[in-house]
């Protein structure tokens, strides 16, 4: 899968063989859509395991990555003021758009730090003129994906 927007000048391979995760998922459901066999840095109960569910079972998805943070060199991020973010999940949908998702828990939401990556992941989304999407899921809102990516 390779990641490319003109507009930040930014090319990522995820190269099959290669995904250094440091801890594998151990749970029970088994996903379909991940780009590789073993699925690295999830937790086996909690609202980002929901959230990968969603996104595996979207009929509009390809394929899709639990993104790293140790490896910037194997790893999509964007830059922030004061480093990298690099966002819970990227995706490549069926019609050949990249979308990313950052799954953010109610209580960190309005922390200014999280703030930013939100406003540069939509920042990202405008500047990718219509190629990517950026996601901010919540659990409110993390069953409205499917809807998200018809509607934009």
């Amino acid at each position: 899968m390779i990641i490319w927007t003109k507009c930040i000048e930014y090319a990522l391979t995820y190269h099959e063989e290669v995904y250094p995760f440091r801890l594998a998922y151990d749970g029970n459901y088994e996903f379909n859509k991940h780009y590789y066999k073993h699925v690295g840095e999830l937790k086996s109960t909690g609202e980002e395991l929901y959230c990968a569910k969603v996104i595996d079972s979207l009929s509009e998805v390809k394929h899709w990555v639990r993104n790293l943070e140790h490896d910037p060199s194997r790893s999509f991020w964007l830059q922030r003021s004061n480093g990298k973010f690099y966002p819970d999940f990227v995706a490549e949908l069926n019609d050949g758009r990249i979308l990313v998702v950052e799954y953010k828990g109610a209580i960190y939401a309005s922390d200014p730090d999280e703030k930013e990556k939100k406003a540069i992941g939509e920042l990202w989304t405008e500047r990718s003129n219509g190629k990517c999407l950026f996601y901010w899921a919540m659990e409110d809102n993390v069953d409205n994906l499917k809807d998200f990516i018809l509607n934009n």
